[in-house]
């Protein structure tokens, strides 16, 4: 990437298995870059609050979000932003979104109703700031630019008025889909980026450090072909929300990704190149982006305010042999490791990437889900749940984020997208005092030897590893019961079964399986 840190503060020295004959060893030397402060925006999650059940009106889930150590969520969600009406509290009328959205394949149509007989006030503005400051979540405000752009403007005024902060202004979602509202010529990104433009100012008058997002298209930013249909709309989104008139009145673009959906691994004919390509696809994509958006638009970072394994999703999944196999790594250890991809990616480029909001919290149904609320005291949490909480502890507990460089880092053996030299490890780390942990996801498909050398003669080591055991994704249990309060950490308790030891001398080796992830936490005290 061009946004890369040339100060280093540590070595470490790794030996990898460029064959499964220990001799055949070359070490590999790890450096950690610059430190920057931890970003609390990678551990951010996207979850559907406006429906019938009121979920942050139930004091499990408002459990449920603290026990998984979320950072942030938005208000309005994701698509149901779009036909949300603030001021009533309720959706806009069905014949208004359906001349938007069709009833074919809207799952929010069912939702209407109930929503619309909820009390007054049960899922306003201030409900919701109210379930921040319980929760001790951030909020992304997304705003309502496609059917009440009209009434946003008093939206923070409204905030305003009640003393609630502002930081994160997403200007709506997905908003290239709603072409019976934006058109669907060259001009549809423009129409809505005027949008943006009117509304930008009065949110920058009453909250000047806000950061405001506008959505752009995905286009071929994450891959080397075009992902939507290439009508004009999609032609030209990028260069009309780009414009001059609009350019001035945002500071991030919007993006989704769901790049992993049917037919995306099927150049690879077997597990072993699937297993690397599918582990390795996050941060190549991130990657990917964050450079074209640098070299084509200048220094905007993302928020990636919705990612997951969209094939996980039964109407998006396909049939190919290769298609059959991402469905496989739902609850397992698998579908953990990739999600850790993006954190590792983010934890590195702090620059580049913001905010990151997996989607979602309780899709557990469809293998999205990071848990679901059992009590005030227990969740049934997922693999991706339990390597989400265990993670971002760690950055709550740490002072500084690190990108980390491995010198001879062997070669993946796989070409994805367009990027031919893609490397097995994968890393970052997080510092506080005298204890550094460093995060190494070995995505090939040979064993790696990991050293620690230098250590003072009272270091310690502690190591946790993630093994997926083979390149065939093998289930675990969907979900274990865990609890919230007790002498176990909730990460502990998940599904997934880490090897987890101490070590009195911080420079004993320690092996790195294929397709694993390694929690190494190095301290003194």
């Amino acid at each position: 990437m061009q946004h890369c840190f040339v100060r280093f503060a540590f070595v470490f020295v790794l030996l990898a298995g460029v064959s499964m004959n220990p001799s055949l060893a070359e070490p590999v030397a790890a450096r950690l870059e610059e430190g920057h402060p931890v970003n609390p925006g990678v551990f951010a999650a996207n979850n559907t609050h406006l429906t019938p059940h009121n979920p942050m009106g139930n004091p499990a889930y408002r459990a449920l979000v603290r026990g998984l150590g979320i950072t942030s969520m938005r208000y309005g969600g994701g698509s149901t932003a779009s036909f949300w009406d603030w001021q009533t509290g309720k959706y806009v009328p069905k014949d208004e979104i359906t001349a938007i959205w069709s009833g074919e394949g809207n799952w929010m149509l069912k939702m209407v109703d109930d929503v619309n007989a909820l009390p007054e006030g049960t899922l306003s503005p201030l409900a919701y700031h109210k379930f921040a400051k319980d929760t001790g979540i951030d909020l992304q405000w997304v705003v309502n630019v496609t059917t009440r752009e009209q009434s946003q403007a008093a939206f923070f005024d409204h905030l305003h008025e009640h003393g609630v902060g502002v930081d994160y202004v997403e200007m709506d979602n997905e908003t290239y889909f709603w072409s019976n509202e934006f058109g669907i010529d060259a001009e549809s990104g423009r129409r809505y980026g005027q949008r943006v433009a009117e509304l930008a100012p009065h949110i920058k008058s009453l909250y000047p450090d806000a950061r405001i997002g506008i959505v752009a298209s995905e286009d071929n930013f994450f891959t080397a072909h075009h992902t939507k249909k290439r009508d004009d709309r999609w032609k030209y989104w990028n260069q009309m929300i780009t414009s001059e008139d609009v350019n001035p009145y945002y500071d991030a673009f919007i993006l989704h990704h769901y790049v992993m959906g049917k037919g995306r691994l099927d150049s690879f004919d077997n597990h072993d190149d699937r297993a690397r390509a599918f582990l390795a696809l996050p941060q190549v994509t991130l990657e990917r982006a964050a450079d074209l958006i640098q070299t084509r638009y200048g220094d905007y970072p993302m928020w990636i305010t919705e990612f997951n394994v969209i094939c996980y999703y039964e109407p998006m999944a396909g049939n190919s042999d290769s298609d059959q196999w991402i469905r496989e790594t739902k609850y397992t250890t698998w579908a953990a490791l990739y999600q850790a991809g993006f954190w590792l990616t983010a934890l590195s480029h702090p620059e580049a990437i913001e905010v990151l909001n997996h989607h979602s919290v309780t899709n557990v149904d469809i293998g999205w889900g990071l848990a679901a609320p059992v009590s005030e005291t227990e969740i049934d949490i997922t693999a991706q749940g339990q390597l989400f909480v265990h993670l971002a502890h760690l950055a709550k507990t740490h002072d500084t984020m690190h990108a980390v460089s491995f010198d001879h880092n062997p070669s993946l053996g796989v070409e994805i997208e367009d990027v031919a030299d893609v490397v097995a490890l994968h890393g970052a780390a997080l510092q506080k005092g005298g204890q550094t942990t460093l995060l190494v996801m070995n995505r090939g498909r040979e064993a790696v030897e990991f050293v620690w050398p230098g250590a003072d003669d009272d270091a310690k080591l502690t190591s946790t590893i993630y093994d997926t055991a083979a390149a065939t994704p093998e289930p675990v249990q969907q979900t274990s019961r865990a609890k919230l309060i007790g002498d176990q950490p909730v990460w502990a308790q998940g599904p997934m079964q880490p090897t987890h030891a101490d070590h009195d001398d911080a420079s004993a080796a320690i092996t790195l399986p294929p397709y694993s992830l390694a929690v190494l936490s190095y301290h003194t005290d």
